[in-house]
């Protein structure tokens, strides 16, 4: 813990209201707005989100196997069977 808070923030926090709830949503209506900074940035959490659910597809594929992902094209491209981890069925009148 000592480690830890010893590196250095990158990000503001945000603060909580009296009742300890984080002011995330109010944070980034304000920076949807331009008034602020976004405490999460898409250009952050885009990349770290994806490479989460990116680990989630190798071990649904198969633990212990590597998977190589083309990122422009969006696919695996050692395992094809793992593809199918990457799109959703979307339910009658939901599509994107």
């Amino acid at each position: 813990m000592e480690a830890a808070k010893a590196v250095p923030q990158k990000y503001e926090r945000i603060e909580a209201d009296a009742q300890n709830n984080a002011l995330h949503r109010m944070n980034w209506a304000q920076a949807a707005r331009g008034l602020t900074k976004a405490s999460c940035p898409f250009d952050y959490a885009g990349p770290l989100t994806e490479t989460m659910l990116l680990g989630i597809v190798a071990l649904r594929t198969s633990q212990g196997r590597r998977i190589q992902f083309d990122g422009v094209t969006g696919r695996v491209t050692n395992a094809t069977d793992a593809n199918q981890f990457l799109q959703r069925e979307y339910r009658a009148g939901w599509v994107l």
